[in-house]
């Protein structure tokens, strides 16, 4: 269904869309997302690369009250969250009032439509929901590095291996293909042989 009159490059015809869902919020006191895409063949690297990307009219932007923006670098890495636009979220908010850091997901080798929380992934079983495994893997990772170790792909310093905490209970395989999965996605990365979290890599 199109809602949209005129040309979504002229203010005063965005203006005109947008009316009617702020008439709407004033007098239920809903909430109303409008999905938008960015210019064609414009495919953003990073979430903050959509504030200049947007198609049309630059009040498109304006009369929003927060933007959300999802991108996916040529890397596979998939990034989730509000904008920053010379160093200001784009949000109408206070500072602290919205979350302002950006989201990592996974993506589900199985069905790549289908995302996770990069600390949240599905069991082998897929019968008990959503557990904590990829955010113990990150935790461990975490750690270890923090301490001046490393993290290998295997070897005596691969991650099983070290037998951390964190990973109690979670088989070899298991954790292997989250790390896979973590790496394929941009949240951990494989540098100089190692294993590293992002803010490894300015180690």
């Amino acid at each position: 269904m199109k809602f949209f009159v005129g040309s979504e490059k002229e203010p005063q015809a965005v203006n005109a869309f947008y009316e009617p869902f702020e008439q709407l919020i004033d007098a239920t006191g809903c909430s109303v997302v409008v999905v938008h895409h960015v210019l064609k063949n414009n495919h953003l690297q990073t979430v903050n690369e959509a504030g200049s990307a947007v198609r049309g009219s630059g009040v498109l932007a304006d009369r929003t009250r927060l933007i959300w923006a999802m991108a996916r670098s040529k890397s596979g890495k998939t990034t989730f969250g509000i904008p920053v636009s010379n160093g200001d979220p784009q949000h109408n908010g206070l500072p602290g009032e919205y979350h302002e850091n950006v989201i990592h997901l996974v993506r589900d080798p199985k069905d790549t439509m289908l995302h996770f929380l990069a600390n949240q992934v599905p069991d082998r079983k897929g019968t008990s929901g959503i557990v904590d495994k990829a955010a113990a893997v990150l935790a461990a990772v975490e750690r270890i590095n923090a301490e001046g170790g490393k993290v290998t792909k295997t070897g005596k310093n691969g991650l099983k291996d070290q037998k951390p905490p964190e990973l109690e209970g979670i088989s070899r395989v298991r954790v292997r293909e989250i790390v896979d999965t973590l790496i394929a996605d941009g949240v951990l990365f494989f540098h100089n042989g190692t294993i590293v979290t992002e803010e490894g890599l300015a180690t």
